[in-house]
């Protein structure tokens, strides 16, 4: 399981600054150790592509396979680090109920493109033979982005590379079953959103023109697409400098689905709210001086007083306060 954000509460350079009490300096660095050493990590380290760098930043990967130095060593994986433990907790969940199943399978894609050779290691989380099915567990802080946009084209693009793996090492029947199983990190939320189809050629086809752009850009001596915001590479991207740093201001066309689908999920949402407070003020004018129960709601009205706050004077006002009715 993997999926990025942010991370260290603690600065380096605030850190050297102040002495740490022991605690501090059993515990500092903790979490970055632990996941430099991931398979994932080494991969990077390695300037390795992996199953899972697909569908990502086309860029990146290119300057991995041309073997460039990191400009920005990263030091930011929490995010990562909490996928990882809650993965392992859910791959030994699945295998108690289903001891036949496969967890963490070691696979390689064999690609052939423009005459470069890839082998593309990754790491399935489950796979069921009995089901001739592949679950792919993801954490996302929140999930109404990923139900909305019906799952990352990145994780599909891995996914299914982690099929046609499976059916070309013999351990599923072809045309397999694939699933993405995205669970809050944040734990609001506690039932995970499933995206699951049967194979589907026109992904393994996208995920391979994407490669094949990543190629072409390689072959070119040209840079290949810049995927993913500036800021996004600033935060995770260990090219980020050499990449980004002669950027302008000015930002170019959004092209990444999951921002994509952010940023309508939220212009919605907005919708939403300014259409919610309408109704809300309409039906708060009906309800002036009433107060009762009816089949699901118990409604009452609550005076909030004056108060002083900061800015100034806060005006008392009445507010309605409607509860489920349990009795």
């Amino acid at each position: 399981m993997s999926d990025t954000e942010i991370v260290d509460d603690l600065p380096l350079e605030a850190d050297e600054a102040e002495p740490r009490n022991p605690v501090e300096e059993a515990l500092f660095g903790l979490i970055d150790e632990a996941m430099d050493t991931s398979a994932r990590s080494l991969y990077a380290q390695g300037k390795k592509v992996g199953v899972s760098d697909i569908g990502g930043c086309r860029e990146y990967v290119r300057r991995l396979i041309a073997d460039e130095d990191f400009t920005d060593p990263r030091k930011n994986f929490m995010a990562a680090f909490m996928g990882t433990a809650f993965g392992r907790e859910f791959e030994d969940a699945y295998q108690r109920r289903h001891p036949h199943a496969l967890i963490q399978q070691a696979v390689e894609v064999p690609l052939d493109l423009q005459g470069f050779q890839f082998v593309l290691p990754g790491h399935l989380d489950i796979v069921d033979p009995k089901l001739n099915t592949i679950i792919d567990g993801k954490t996302k802080n929140g999930l109404a982005v990923v139900r909305k946009s019906g799952g990352d084209m990145q994780h599909k693009f891995q996914v299914t590379l982690y099929g046609y793996a499976c059916v070309k090492a013999g351990l599923l029947e072809p045309e397999p079953t694939l699933a993405l199983a995205y669970y809050d990190r944040s734990g609001v939320e506690q039932a995970p959103h499933i995206v699951m189809w049967e194979w589907d050629q026109s992904i393994f086809d996208a995920a391979i023109e994407w490669l094949n752009d990543v190629v072409y850009a390689l072959t070119q001596g040209e840079e290949a697409s810049k995927d993913k915001p500036r800021d996004w590479c600033y935060s995770f991207c260990p090219f980020a400098t050499a990449c980004r740093g002669g950027d302008t201001d000015v930002e170019g066309l959004i092209e990444d689905e999951t921002i994509v689908t952010a940023i309508d999920l939220y212009k919605d949402a907005l919708a939403r709210e300014t259409a919610a407070k309408r109704d809300k003020d309409t039906a708060k004018k009906e309800l002036v001086g009433i107060g009762g129960r009816t089949k699901n709601w118990v409604l009452r009205w609550v005076h909030i007083n004056e108060s002083e706050i900061k800015a100034g004077t806060r005006r008392a006002y009445d507010k309605i306060d409607i509860r489920p009715n349990r009795g």
